[in-house]
């Protein structure tokens, strides 16, 4: 009683009418019956309710009353008579009980107290789900699971849902929440969620939501200021030791330890500790550890611990394991060279978590860290010279270093032997390269098996993102030195035109490096031949960031040296010949001169493609009216960056007026505007994405449409959308769910969330499946003629075929007086035109 009485007190006094608008909840033409349980004696099923309780209830009574929603009180035992779902709303305070219990059997529409209050004052509709909804605490929220049981898991999801959030199985785009268990680094999803930006938080989170549900607080817990207090600490479940190590550096590694979420022990059990810090190979602690296994205890050096912290996130402990760098076994022992870990425990007595640092401030210069590097590599020949016998890992190290100082690029005359390990490879940079790859997308390809996983954790340390197969959002396909199948290799070669495919030591030189490296000296001979050099300068410039204007001697200074080894570009029976040798390395030089020339000429091209999309709006006038605030700011910043200008006075001529999408004025309104044309922002965001400007006619949604206020066409539809472009599917999405309609991403066959409909833009599996299943595949015009007619047009009218809009002209009211007007004003524009040099110019 306390609990509600505390909500209704949050509860604003007064509260405006709904109007228009607010009805939205409710619509006209499908009116509702709102029915609110009479709180009297043993009304629950639960003994007499406090009095409270009984207040709290009438005062929304009221409320919905003051607001012309026409609510009714309706007692236990009516609910009790009810056999079957009708056209009702059902307001219960309390979800549980004999009534409660009743009515979700018949499958009514449930809604708890608070959340149709939440609705009321917020101007929002009763969302449509078919369970019971107790209050808005999670709307919005996409929630993820890693790491829960199966159990917990499902009585979660039953507590989100009531609380108007929901679950998804997978981590796709639209999650905002995940749920784990702990900080995972073997998690996909954890991994997923971190290069997203999105909160990774612990089940308290939900926890404490429902509890405040139950409690009747109207708090909504998407709020960042909220669930940050739920974030997931990334030592959480950790229980950490150390090994020699000094007792200010156990000191500092302990608070650290504590503050993000571990547990720090100066003894190491084998059934509680989980790792074990120390740069030595040496020990009482790290033999244990050896002993006992990976599973048990990882083993990690202590930079493994700094490095967390610094990016708030639970790294792979696979790339700090203490002989990560060198394998090398000699007769005298080696000191690790390592440095040693600079801790920053400024942040212990602020907030929990450590602040990020930038990028400039965790990665080498490429100068220091190729120093680096060589020194390693100098110790490690050094330690094979002294050692008695050479055994097969100081083999591997005399490859190591032979394979690091030959040329980058793949010899066509030789077999390359393949790397045993590719992390050891990269060497130490490993640990610092996390996010340099982070954009980038990649497919692998001609590794063994027991290769990959190495492969794939070398992909996840570099921050990439790796693909199972050849999709159309891939950025580069890495080619190890196995043979690829026939089949394979001829769509690779098909894609080769706008994806780079590169041999391995292109990724190795991304970690050696710590950034994204050149491909084009890693290009693989056997996917180009053939391919004109033209295509790989246009993957170059489009994978290596904007275009710089170079001169053509910076050009000719990155031609390869004369003296290069090209075994790929020499035939293998005519090598020894010197007559031959010279012509070839002559043909060869001209090639790479001329090669390098039609580059600059391309880098040049495009370069004077962005100078032209930043002139895209000259000399154009535009005004932006009923558009939202922030939007509205942005398309004038896109203006005046595209060398156009924005008026504001409506008394001055302009040549294009942006307005909403949905117009629900008059006709005339926007007619006698003294405009060149009329225009929405689709219109305008197509244009800045193709870089010129767009013919107004040329697509349905480039004018505003007519639209009632009060409609709900799309109510009760569950749609998908299938094959858009982001802009697109943004756009659709906004205008099915402004009518009702509830869009989701996958496409379900049966149950409550059965998609009606699925809109397409391209034939697709999903389209294949809703046939199969009997779901209407439709047009995106069904959306739009819907809209404008203010009625569901027929599935059978408006089925996808081939192309999206094949064959749709708009002819309504809006679209026809407006291009006949416009085009009555372009001609009188033109007449002034040509009696005034100053007239404006026209699109």
């Amino acid at each position: 009683g306390f609990e509600f009485e505390m909500a209704r007190k949050r509860i604003p006094t007064e509260i405006s009418s709904i109007g228009v608008d607010q009805t939205r909840s409710f619509p006209k033409r499908k009116q509702c019956e709102l029915l609110v349980l009479e709180l009297i004696h043993n009304s629950n099923g639960d003994g007499t309710p406090k009095q409270s309780d009984v207040d709290f209830q009438k005062d929304v009574f009221n409320r919905l009353r003051a607001s012309r929603l026409q609510p009714k009180w309706i007692r236990a035992d009516e609910c009790m008579r009810k056999d079957k779902r009708g056209n009702e709303v059902f307001v219960l305070l309390y979800f549980e009980g004999i009534v409660f219990e009743h009515l979700r059997s018949l499958n009514c529409r449930i809604y708890g107290t608070v959340a149709t209050l939440t609705c009321m004052i917020n101007g929002e509709r009763l969302p449509k789900w078919t369970h019971p909804i107790l209050s808005m605490t999670l709307s919005n929220c996409v929630v993820c699971f890693t790491g829960i049981d199966h159990d917990i898991r499902d009585s979660k999801t039953h507590w989100i849902m009531q609380m108007n959030g929901t679950v998804s199985k997978d981590f796709n785009c639209d999650v905002t929440h995940l749920v784990a268990k702990d900080c995972d680094p073997g998690s996909q999803k954890y991994i997923a969620a971190v290069k997203s930006g999105v909160p990774v938080l612990s089940m308290e989170w939900i926890d404490k939501a429902w509890d405040a549900a139950l409690k009747g607080y109207t708090t909504w817990f998407g709020d960042e200021d909220i669930y940050s207090k739920f974030r997931r600490k990334i030592f959480t479940d950790c229980v950490i030791t150390c090994s020699g190590l000094s007792s200010a550096e156990r000191m500092t590694i302990s608070q650290i330890v504590k503050v993000n979420g571990g547990v720090f022990t100066p003894e190491m059990e084998r059934s509680r500790c989980t790792h074990l810090l120390t740069d030595k190979n040496s020990g009482e602690k790290y033999h244990k550890a050896r002993q006992w296994g990976w599973d048990c205890v990882k083993i990690v050096r202590v930079k493994w611990l700094d490095k967390c912290v610094e990016k708030g996130v639970r790294l792979e402990e696979r790339f700090f394991e203490p002989n990560f760098s060198a394998k090398a076994k000699t007769s005298t022992p080696q000191n690790d060279n390592v440095p040693a870990a600079s801790f920053d425990v400024s942040y212990l007595s602020g907030l929990p978590q450590a602040t990020i640092k930038s990028r400039s401030d965790s990665t080498l210069s490429p100068l220091s860290a190729s120093s680096y590097l060589q020194i390693r590599m100098k110790k490690a020949v050094t330690d094979v010279a002294e050692s008695s016998s050479i055994s097969a890992d100081s083999s591997l190290l005399r490859r190591r270093f032979s394979a690091s100082i030959r040329p980058s690029y793949s010899s066509r005359g030789t077999v390359e032997m393949a790397i045993a390990d590719p992390i050891e490879a990269i060497g130490l940079t490993a640990n610092d390269a996390y996010d340099y790859l982070e954009n980038c997308r990649l497919f692998l390809c001609g590794f063994k098996e027991e290769e990959i996983l190495k492969w794939k954790q070398v992909v996840n340390a570099l921050g990439a993102t790796r693909l199972p197969g050849l999709y159309s959002d891939l950025t580069h396909i890495i080619v190890g030195t196995e043979e690829i199948s026939g089949q394979l290799l001829e769509k690779v070669k098909e894609v080769s035109s706008t994806i780079s495919v590169v041999t391995y030591k292109w990724l190795i030189e991304c970690g050696k490096q710590q950034k994204l490296v050149n491909e084009m000296e890693f290009i693989h001979p056997l996917i180009y031949e053939g391919a004109t050099q033209n295509n790989q300068g246009n993957r170059q410039c489009s994978h290596m960031g904007s275009v710089v204007s170079t001169s053509k001697n910076d050009v000719l200074s990155k031609v390869p040296s004369r003296n290069a080894e090209r075994h790929d570009l020499i035939c293998p029976q005519r090598v020894n010949h010197p007559v031959t040798k010279q012509k070839e390395v002559m043909m060869h030089e001209d090639k790479e001169l001329s090669d390098a020339i039609d580059k600059e000429q391309l880098c040049e091209q495009q370069w004077n493609n962005e100078q032209n999309m930043a002139r895209v709006f000259a000399g154009l006038s535009f005004r932006i009216d009923n558009i939202d605030d922030t939007l509205a700011e942005n398309l004038k910043t896109a203006v005046m960056e595209l060398g156009g200008k924005c008026e504001s006075d409506p008394a001055v001529h302009v040549d294009y007026l942006l307005l909403p999408l949905l117009h629900y004025g008059s006709v005339s309104e926007i007619v006698e505007q003294d405009v060149g044309n009329v225009v929405s922002p689709f219109w305008m965001q197509n244009c800045i994405e193709e870089g010129r400007l767009v013919d107004p006619n040329a697509h349905p949604l480039y004018r505003p449409m007519k639209a009632s206020l009060e409609s709900h066409i799309f109510e009760g539809y569950i749609v998908a959308l299938s094959s858009m472009k982001h802009l697109e599917k943004e756009t659709y999405t906004e205008l099915l769910k402004t009518f009702g309609a509830i869009v989701q991403n996958q496409l379900v066959k049966r149950g409550a969330t059965r998609n009606t409909h699925v809109v397409a833009c391209d034939e697709s599996e999903r389209t294949a499946c809703a046939r199969k299943w009997r779901i209407p595949v439709v047009d995106p015009s069904w959306i739009i003629e819907s809209i404008i007619k203010n009625e569901n047009q027929r599935d059978e009218d408006f089925r996808f075929d081939e192309k999206p809009l094949k064959n749709y002209i708009r002819n309504d009211e809006l679209w026809l007086v407006l291009c006949h007007s416009l085009e009555r004003r372009s001609r009188e524009l033109s007449q002034r035109e040509s009696i005034s040099p100053k007239a404006a110019p026209l699109c």
